[in-house]
This record gives structure tokens, sequence and C-alpha cells, in this order.
């Protein structure tokens, strides 16, 4: 798989890469970005450091502020909401995410607050998604979710799936709306009725 640096390389100049050297491309990138990355957190300015993050590195380097710095509460609202949107595949991040979120309460983009109980969806690439905190009020984004997948994990197509629950909306702990995807997330504890519809 093709990842983001080596895509940019060659889109910019038609130049194609083994798939070694596009994840030798990536890896450097990826440590000049989390060096970037560094640099400005030590200065205090978390905002400023995860701005500098691939969306790939953003759910790593919100946990990595917190473990390193300690997130002070009342920053760390601004933060999830600013930055939630930007994080792809929070991987063996996400417990310590939702811990996050469980300890900043509800965080919004909008001022729109969801009531009752509420049918949601995600779409996964045969993940348990028992353990996904993020889904969408829109059946055909999880579809498009299903068929994309996260940007730089590689899937097996053959396992797209898509996945309906219900939950109330009491116990969202975020709604996000600035990219257009109905995002909910939710503490996976909280899903009720999870089947699987595509």
């Amino acid at each position: 798989m093709i990842g983001l640096g080596a895509e940019r390389l060659e889109r910019a100049g038609g130049v194609e890469l083994t798939e070694e050297q596009s994840h030798e491309l990536d890896e450097r990138l990826s440590r000049r970005e989390w060096a970037a990355f560094e640099r400005a957190a030590e200065e205090g300015d978390f905002s400023n450091a995860l701005s500098r993050l691939s969306s790939s590195l953003v759910a790593k380097g919100i946990a990595y502020l917190d473990a390193e710095y300690g997130i002070p509460d009342d920053k760390l609202r601004d933060i999830l909401r600013e930055h939630w949107t930007r994080c792809d595949a929070p991987g063996d991040t996400t417990e310590y995410l939702l811990a996050l979120f469980q300890r900043a309460g509800y965080v919004s983009d909008t001022d729109d607050r969801l009531t009752g109980e509420l049918t949601i969806y995600r779409g996964t690439f045969g993940d348990d998604p028992s353990r996904g905190l993020s889904w969408t009020l829109d059946e055909s984004k999880a579809r498009w979710f299903a068929s994309r997948g996260a940007r730089g994990v590689p899937r097996d197509r053959s396992t797209q799936t898509v996945w309906r629950a219900t939950v109330d909306a009491a116990d969202l702990l975020g709604y996000f709306t600035g990219r257009d995807e109905d995002e909910v997330v939710v503490d996976p504890a909280c899903l009720r009725e999870l089947n699987q519809v595509a």
C-alpha cells in the first residue's frame, strides 16, 4: 500500500515507488513531523503542536500530550473540539482517548444538541465495532468509510462492513459536524442493538 507521502510524490511527478521505498519515505516524513510536534509541545502550545501532525498521527499526539504534560481540564475540551475530526485510525490510543472524552464531558463543534434515542452507523473493515468511538448518524457516510478505510492503514477490502446500533443522545461524548460526517463519539459500553447491515 502506498503511504500518504509517497502518494503525494507520485501525484506530483509521476514517480513510481516500490512498496519498500514508499514505506521508508513515509517513515521519514512521520519522524520529521513528530519531531516538529515535540518541539512545539515543549513550548506549551499544544494546539499548534497538534496542527503539525498528519491525520494519522493526531490521535497519538493528543494521547502523548496528556501523558507527557497533562492537558489541563480547562484546555482539554478545546483541544478535542479543534483536533478530533482530524484523527484517523486511533488504533492503540482508543481507550486513552475514551478516557479523555469522559474527563472532558460532552464536546461538540456545534451548538446543536441531539436528543432522544439515536440510530448510529459505523463503517469498518471487519474491525470489532464495539471497540470504536467514532460513529455517524448517516448510513451513507458509514458505507463510504467502509469502502475507504482509514488513510495509511492497509485493509482487506473483502471485509467491508457497516454496523448499526442505537444509543441515547444523553450518553454521547461528542458530536461533530465540521466535515459533513455527522460524527458522534460514543463510549462503546453504551451501544445497544448492535447489528451488521451490510
